[in-house]
């Protein structure tokens, strides 16, 4: 949830949704460009007005608090689901999936491709299974290992903390992270998705 205002009398308040985490300019400058609830209040708006724009915030403010309410039960709900080696491993291939298998007769440059696509994937399902059972998270809430929250939670270390990227804070914030992040969500969130894991 983001509240900005102009401070200069002439951009009025904006209250809106957005993925992009605000710590600078341009990060601002990203989010009110992105897609999201939106609710303004100008500042020389007329009274009848202000009272339409400060209601259409309160509606907004409340479509926060039901967001989060869902997202809270998902919560739980993964919580409370428990993920074998077989299963967490289904999921890890969702999440970063390995190369196909070589072709026969590949050439020496497709192979070295592949065998190096192949090592970083490794490298990333590695990651994420060390943060998953001994992350921060995993540590402070023992009781969430091996359950599909503590595997979202494992990501989310595993991006934060381990990542290898240029700036981690960007990757965290708006890049490779965040869409890890938000991917792992997905595929946990999802009943199809998450029942084909813990067919395996």
């Amino acid at each position: 949830l983001l509240l900005t205002s102009g401070h200069d009398g002439k951009r009025g308040w904006t209250t809106m949704t957005t993925d992009t985490q605000v710590v600078c300019a341009n990060t601002l400058a990203s989010a009110l460009s992105g897609v999201g609830l939106k609710a303004f209040v100008k500042h020389d708006a007329k009274a009848e007005d202000i009272q339409k724009q400060l209601k259409e915030t309160a509606d907004l403010l409340q479509a926060v608090v039901r967001q989060a309410e869902r997202l809270d039960a998902t919560y739980h709900q993964l919580s409370s689901v428990t993920m074998g080696e077989r299963a967490a491993q289904r999921f890890l291939d969702k999440l970063e999936v390995p190369p196909l298998a070589l072709p026969v007769g590949a050439s020496d440059e497709d192979a070295e491709d592949f065998d190096r696509e192949l090592l970083r994937v490794k490298k990333i399902h590695q990651g994420v299974m060390e943060s998953a059972l001994d992350g921060a998270a995993a540590k402070a809430l023992p009781a969430i290992v091996g359950t599909a929250y503590g595997w979202l939670a494992g990501v989310t270390d595993y991006t934060t903390h381990k990542m290898r990227s240029r700036s981690r804070i960007s990757s965290t914030l708006y890049g490779n992270g965040a869409d890890m992040n938000k991917k792992a969500l997905a595929i946990l969130a999802d009943t199809s998705q998450m029942q084909e894991c813990l067919d395996a």
